[in-house]
């Protein structure tokens, strides 16, 4: 049955290959083996095969007896399958809330160390335009020509977002990877996902463009060091460099705002409300993203 089972061609035979490999490694090999199955063939069906593995195993053993040698190589397998088998520890609302607020909360205090210390730092501290920008940015002049470039800026990133997801498919990944974690388990709540959408646009348009650019320097330069610096840090949580290379253009756009308005609340406004439109926007095609290859069905 084995036998029959490896001779089957395609993709079946080349995951069934990678299943079997796990009985001649090490396990720490085999979590490596597993890791790169899985990535390739889907969760599921790599627990199919480990499966039909396992049945030809127990029915070979059943006609010629045990050996000590192989029983210890199928505990691997064994092992393998019931780690794979087992559903990830979900992400609940509290931890979710809790991290949003808790991180927020840091990275606003770290912005106001910054700003404070930006006449120290910053090379441009005797120049004008430094002080115009530091002195009153961070409500400053909020009229309607401000309102109206916020609302613009928030439904043109919006936009180009859904486009690049249904064009860009890296992005695509590590879109849906993040916004699983985080607004899945908020999806019942459409108060939690303003909340985890608005919360950390605020802080980051602190530390990065009212706290950062001023103590770099209060112009395009400083704009485009705070955006490159803003994507890089979004390499985490599942999102990969498609995805800091967006992060780094929305952030010397959100930037650009900043330095033409003078006011830190007006990237702030369109930082959250561009999230909370994408957020929700999202969040109406969540069902068919759940039902991947990737989703365990028993």
């Amino acid at each position: 049955m084995a036998t029959g089972l490896l001779a089957q061609g395609g993709e079946k035979r080349a995951s069934i290959m990678s299943c079997l490999s796990l009985i001649h490694l090490s396990p720490v090999f085999s979590s490596q083996i597993k890791q790169s199955s899985t990535q390739r063939f889907g969760k599921r069906h790599v627990l199919k095969n480990v499966r039909e593995y396992l049945v030809c195993r127990s029915s070979s053993n059943d006609k010629k007896g045990f050996s000590p040698r192989q029983e210890k190589k199928d505990i691997v397998v064994v092992e393998s399958y019931q780690e794979l088998s087992t559903p990830p520890q979900q992400i609940t609302r509290e931890n979710i809330l809790t991290t949003c607020v808790s991180t927020s909360g840091i990275m606003g205090l770290a912005s106001v160390a910054l700003h404070v210390a930006s006449p120290v730092i910053s090379r441009a501290a005797h120049e004008e335009i430094f002080q115009s920008l530091y002195q009153d940015s961070l409500i400053g002049h909020v009229g309607i020509e401000e309102c109206v470039g916020m609302l613009t800026t928030a439904m043109a990133v919006t936009g180009v977002r859904l486009l690049l997801l249904q064009n860009w498919p890296e992005f695509k990944e590590a879109t849906d990877v993040a916004n699983k974690q985080i607004l899945i388990p908020l999806k019942d709540n459409i108060g939690d996902v303003a909340l985890v959408a608005a919360m950390p646009a605020m802080a980051e348009e602190l530390l990065f463009r009212w706290a950062l650019v001023p103590a770099v320097y209060p112009d395009w330069r400083g704009v485009v060091i705070s955006g490159l610096v803003f994507g890089i840090l979004h390499i985490n949580g599942g999102r990969n460099s498609a995805f800091a290379a967006w992060a780094s253009c929305v952030g010397c756009v959100y930037g650009f705002l900043y330095i033409y308005s003078g006011s830190a609340a007006v990237a702030v406004g369109a930082h959250a409300m561009s999230n909370i439109f994408s957020a929700t926007l999202w969040l109406q095609g969540y069902k068919p993203i759940l039902m991947n290859d990737d989703t365990l069905i028993e």
